[in-house]
C-alpha cells in the first residue's frame, strides 16, 4: 500500500471495508487489500468512497498477473483479505468455463491485481 493507509471499518460489525491514505494534499480510497480505486480531494471524501464503494469495487472483472506465463489474466475475486486474494480465472467478459477457470491465491494482491 502506498502512503500511510488507515483502515476504515463498518461500525456495526467491525468489518474492514478498505483503507484511506493521504499526505494532506492527496487522498486515496483503497480496497481491503490496498488497491487504490479512487483519488479524493479530502480525507472525508476518501472515507466516504471507501464506506460507499469499497466492497462494490471488488465485483466485476479484474486482472491478475500470472508470473508463470508472464502475462495478465482475466478473473473475478472469490475472496479478499488484507494479505491475500483468491481469484477465479475467467475469460475477458468474466465468464468461467472449464478451459480457463483455475482458482488462484495471490499473496501480494495490491501489486498483482488491477481493475
Amino acid at each position: 500500500m502506498s502512503m500511510n493507509m488507515v483502515p476504515v471499518v463498518r461500525p456495526e460489525d467491525g468489518e474492514l471495508l478498505g483503507y484511506v491514505g493521504g499526505d494532506g494534499n492527496k487522498w486515496s480510497a483503497a480496497t481491503i487489500f490496498g488497491y487504490v480505486f479512487k483519488e479524493a480531494a479530502s480525507e472525508d471524501e476518501a472515507e466516504t468512497l471507501v464506506r460507499n464503494k469499497g466492497m462494490d469495487v471488488l465485483t466485476g472483472v479484474w486482472q491478475y498477473y500470472d508470473e508463470k506465463d508472464d502475462d495478465w489474466k482475466f478473473c473475478v475475486i472469490k475472496e479478499a483479505s488484507p494479505k491475500s486474494v483468491t481469484v477465479i480465472k475467467t475469460n475477458y467478459m468474466g465468464y468461467q468455463d472449464s478451459a480457463v477457470s483455475d482458482i488462484v491465491t495471490l499473496d501480494h494482491p495490491a501489486t498483482s491485481l488491477r481493475k
